[in-house]
């Protein structure tokens, strides 16, 4: 069962999304046929990943950086209004 979902996700590079969704639809016996590429897996309703993305461009990296900033910026004015530590 687990070599099955791991081909899925690694071999095939199919999302994490697309593997659950496929079992909630068709259940563990289709997972593990091995049936899954002749399916609708490349459908646009699942996003099928690959092995060769090199992370987001630098413009998305740059907003990514920011928003993260802007989160630990929230967090320690939570933090100080709750009175904890920070971590």
């Amino acid at each position: 069962m687990l070599s099955a979902i791991k081909s899925l996700l690694h071999d095939q590079g199919h999302a994490i999304k697309a593997v659950q969704k496929l079992h909630r639809e068709h259940g563990l016996k289709f997972l593990m046929a091995g049936s899954v590429t002749e399916l609708s897996v490349a459908s646009s309703e699942m996003p099928v990943t690959t092995s060769t993305n090199k992370g987001p461009d630098a413009a998305s990296r740059l907003r990514l950086t920011e928003a993260l900033a802007d989160l630990i910026a929230t967090k320690g004015r939570l933090d100080g209004l709750l009175g904890t530590r920070p971590v």
